[in-house]
């Protein structure tokens, strides 16, 4: 976390948070349900939005490692994996 400098964000929605709400909405997420976590890519990709219950820690990495991939790294494995074998 700290080699790729990642800043953390927590909303707390204890409480009515319409600021919170909203963003939810702009990550796709309609129904504002939580949780709900967004990994924000330092290249300007779009987010990686995830909201798996229970969050594993090896999931949580696996969308980390993602997020400081390049993005050209990112194309060169997903064409990869949807090529036939």
């Amino acid at each position: 976390m700290v080699d790729n400098e990642v800043t953390m964000l927590i909303a707390d929605k204890t409480k009515p948070s319409p600021e919170i709400d909203a963003l939810l909405r702009d990550l796709g997420n309609a129904a504002t349900a939580i949780p709900f976590y967004a990994i924000y890519p330092g290249d300007g990709r779009e987010p990686i939005r995830f909201n798996d219950v229970p969050l594993l820690q090896e999931s949580l990495l696996d969308k980390l490692k993602a997020a400081v991939t390049p993005a050209s790294n990112v194309a060169n494995n997903e064409s990869a994996v949807a090529s036939p074998m």
